[in-house]
């Protein structure tokens, strides 16, 4: 719920493309990572099945682990995919997929 209000509110409170691209998701991340860290400890405690590092043991960024932890790498990966979703939401305010008139029917030639 915490993610939902931060793409909610974080862009009309800092309406900046540099913004968009790399503060939303370092607060996306954040929430993403906290939410990791209080389902690891309540309401039993024990392992955290559900941590988004678990899956990157193998992964280009393995060799984080030692540098940022479980917590570290779960950020970094949430970041990224959330800085890749916010690239392709810039691009599609800027230039828009759907700003182009579709033509439906047959066309007359022009000749």
């Amino acid at each position: 719920m915490l993610i939902t209000l931060a793409y909610r509110w974080v862009p009309p409170a800092f309406p900046t493309a540099v913004s968009r691209l790399l503060f939303l998701p370092a607060v996306v991340a954040g929430l993403w990572t906290l939410r990791e860290a209080v389902a690891s400890v309540w309401p039993w405690g024990g392992f955290a099945w559900g941590r988004v590092a678990l899956s990157q043991s193998d992964s280009a960024i393995s060799d984080l682990f030692p540098w940022l932890g479980v917590s570290g790498v779960s950020f970094v990966m949430v970041f990224l995919c959330a800085v890749a979703l916010a690239a392709i939401q810039e691009g599609w305010r800027r230039r828009g997929p759907w700003r182009e008139p579709v033509a439906v029917g047959p066309r007359a030639p022009l000749s």
